[in-house]
């Protein structure tokens, strides 16, 4: 049973009370930088571990190529779920120009810009007709990237997916990469 199973059986067993108490703690919460980005040519030798990727061997490296590597700036620390140990990501060099122009503007004619939807600060934001949009700014670029190929290939449902499905079916891995690897730069 993965993190997300458990959490869900956490949740479907939470008193009304107990969820209004968890909903207000977590409301006071104050987003902080979760994430470092890095461009480069090349990232760590990794390998998965505890739910993450770890660095495999103290300096090997390997090409990036067009993904995005994200690890544990601590892995003892974040195994232990100590809530100030952060990730670095490496992404391509010039990943965080081309995401930008993707995200801030029309995606060179192919896509709507994201602020059209999340907010010019990206963090979210009520329209008419599609409620709460939520926010991406300083999310993980693993899981932001994998929510895009899920949206692109029809895998994720619910509501506005549709909408989203149109927007991700333009874009290749490449775009997703760069699209995450600015987002996770961005203050949350």
């Amino acid at each position: 049973m993965g993190p997300a199973s458990r959490m869900i059986l956490v949740a479907e067993a939470a008193t009304p009370e107990e969820t209004r108490v968890a909903s207000e703690y977590f409301a006071s919460l104050k987003p902080r930088r979760w994430i470092r980005v890095v461009e480069t040519g090349t990232a760590p030798v990794t390998r998965p571990a505890g739910w993450m990727l770890v660095d495999e061997s103290a300096g090997a490296t390997e090409p990036i190529g067009e993904r995005v590597i994200e690890i544990s700036e601590d892995f003892e620390q974040s195994e232990l779920r100590n809530p100030t140990s952060g990730f670095v990501a490496y992404v391509p060099r010039g990943s965080l120009k081309s995401g930008e122009m993707l995200v801030r503007t029309v995606g060179h004619g192919r896509i709507m810009a994201c602020v059209m939807c999340h907010g010019q600060n990206l963090k979210g934001q009520y329209m008419k007709g599609m409620g709460d949009v939520p926010p991406i700014a300083g999310r993980s670029p693993s899981q932001m990237a994998r929510q895009l190929i899920d949206f692109r290939s029809g895998a994720r449902q619910g509501k506005n997916s549709a909408q989203m499905r149109g927007l991700a079916s333009k874009l290749s891995n490449k775009d997703i990469v760069a699209i995450t690897g600015y987002l996770a730069s961005l203050n949350p």
